[in-house]
């Protein structure tokens, strides 16, 4: 069987084709956090990067939730599939933030090369769209939500409301969209992805790194952006997506269904 089409159905009752039509010889199958399989032609896997409770995250894993703030921050089983993850709660302070993240020891973090063809996918829901910054993407620093103003390169999707990076002024950004931002030593560019986030809704954002070194970004499977210019060559780049209080003092949360870390095969 070398083109077919996989259907497939969830737990939610949703029925998903995905990639179709697919070479099974050249492809792999995963699952999201909502129990729903996934064709990944001709994607192999880097890493599943599983999102589990943090009572079961263990050192050494390839898992981590990380955080800054005082107090308890929660992850927790998301209603609809996946993790659910806030803000500590105690005492909620501006800049608090919390992170899913990859481990610099393990395969969650991968050389950029025109032989690794990596792809970055994720599934994320914004329960709240104000006073909130998120980041979803691949990074070589991998403790803060945001990539950007900080040293080396980096490819990921940004959610600004507050524009309180400057991005509407500096660089004509549309506050209300994901930017598609990207670094290389350091130096940022962006780009608008023209889709709105609206509250409550899920999105699936995915950047492909293919033998050009540059990034492509893509939103619900739609390319929405190209990146400005070639990644480095041999860099290493970490999984990293998480948000982070805004200008206000309310503990605020993201629902992260799956995060895959995927290299193209061929």
């Amino acid at each position: 069987m070398k083109n077919v089409s996989l259907l497939l159905k969830g737990s939610s009752g949703d029925v998903d084709r995905i990639h179709e039509p697919v070479a099974l010889q050249h492809g792999s199958l995963g699952f999201d956090g909502a129990s729903n399989a996934r064709v990944l032609s001709p994607w192999g896997f880097f890493t599943t990067f599983p999102l589990l409770p943090a009572a079961a995250v263990a050192a050494g894993t390839e898992k981590m939730l990380i955080t800054l703030g005082t107090g308890t921050e929660v992850i927790a089983r998301a209603a609809k599939g996946g993790v659910n993850v806030k803000t500590q709660a105690t005492t909620p302070a501006d800049n608090d933030n919390a992170l899913l993240i990859a481990i610099a020891t393990t395969d969650s973090v991968v050389p950029v090369s025109a032989k690794s063809k990596i792809r970055f996918a994720t599934r994320v829901n914004l329960t709240q769209i104000t006073f909130v910054q998120f980041g979803a993407g691949l990074d070589v620093n991998l403790t803060s939500p945001l990539g950007v103003a900080t040293a080396n390169d980096g490819a990921q999707f940004l959610f600004d409301p507050t524009d309180e990076l400057g991005l509407v002024a500096a660089n004509a950004m549309v506050a209300a969209n994901f930017v598609c931002a990207m670094k290389v030593a350091g130096v940022d560019t962006y780009k608008n992805s023209g889709v709105k986030v609206v509250a409550g809704v899920d999105y699936e954002l995915a950047i492909e790194i293919g033998v050009d070194l540059i990034p492509r970004y893509y939103i619900n499977g739609v390319l929405v952006a190209t990146g400005a210019s070639a990644l480095t060559d041999g860099v290493s780049l970490g999984v990293v997506i998480g948000n982070q209080i805004s200008g206000t003092a309310a503990q605020k949360d993201f629902d992260c269904r799956y995060v895959s870390l995927e290299r193209q095969i061929g």
